[in-house]
């Protein structure tokens, strides 16, 4: 994705129509649409704003980072993790015994 579509995706991630999203940001949404068209490029003081507003990263929004980050700073790879460590915890003793024995046999494979 280039910058732009990063853009888009942010705002449209945040339920944000172009107009209010432009007035938050104190330009007009003509300009807002010259920079998710990739017509123009905005200066970074520009580039940190947008990314406040819509709670990513000016490295995700550039391009320097490929997750997208979701609200609070976490990615959705974290969330997936921390989702995975909720279903392990309510497993019970037993179960949690055989995950554990599988993980130690898959890094056993992984290092061979």
């Amino acid at each position: 994705m280039n910058f732009g579509e990063r853009l888009r995706t942010a705002r449209e991630k945040k339920d944000m129509w172009q107009k209010d999203a432009a007035a938050m940001l104190n330009i007009t949404s003509s300009q807002l649409s010259r920079y998710e068209r990739n017509v123009t490029s905005p200066i970074p003081d520009q580039i940190r704003a947008m990314a406040e507003l819509y709670d990513v990263t000016a490295n995700y929004l550039v391009g320097l980072e490929d997750r997208y980050p979701s609200p609070h700073g976490a990615t959705i790879a974290q969330e997936q993790n921390s989702s995975y460590l909720s279903d392990f915890n309510a497993l019970s003793p037993e179960k949690k015994r055989v995950i554990r024995t599988l993980v130690k046999l898959l890094h056993t494979e992984t290092k061979e």
